[in-house]
């Protein structure tokens, strides 16, 4: 079966704040069982000096709509700079995945990319 990653949560307009047209999209995309979600690129999708507080509802849709072991975390580094950094995403990540489960965590941040890029079987052959 084809297996397909959608890139930047789908490019959610978070400055424009266009929640619902982009929700119903996504749960229509998550509703396909081939495919996958990048947890990343939503502080290049927010305004200037984008927050936790801006990107959370979109993170937290993602992650209810596709479910953990559908969801992969991404830095989306280097285009992340014109935007933010590497260690404000990571801790914006941090507070969203840590208000889960502990395998929650792990799945988006290991396990879903381990098992959708084939990395597991590849390390051990």
């Amino acid at each position: 079966m084809l297996r397909i990653v959608l890139d930047h949560c789908g490019k959610p307009d978070i400055a424009g704040k266009a929640f619902a047209p982009w929700a119903r999209h996504i749960d229509e995309i998550a509703g396909l069982p081939n495919t996958n979600c990048k947890l990343s690129g939503l502080m290049n999708c927010a305004a200037a000096g984008g927050s936790a507080t801006d990107v959370k509802p979109y993170a937290d849709h993602v992650l209810e709509a596709f479910g953990c072991d559908r969801v992969l975390w991404a830095s989306d580094w280097p285009p992340l700079d014109l935007a933010s950094d590497y260690s404000t995403w990571k801790q914006i990540c941090d507070e969203i995945l840590g208000a889960r489960p502990h395998p929650v965590k792990l799945a988006v941040e290991r396990g879903t990319a381990e098992r959708v890029y084939r990395l597991a079987a590849q390390q051990e052959s």
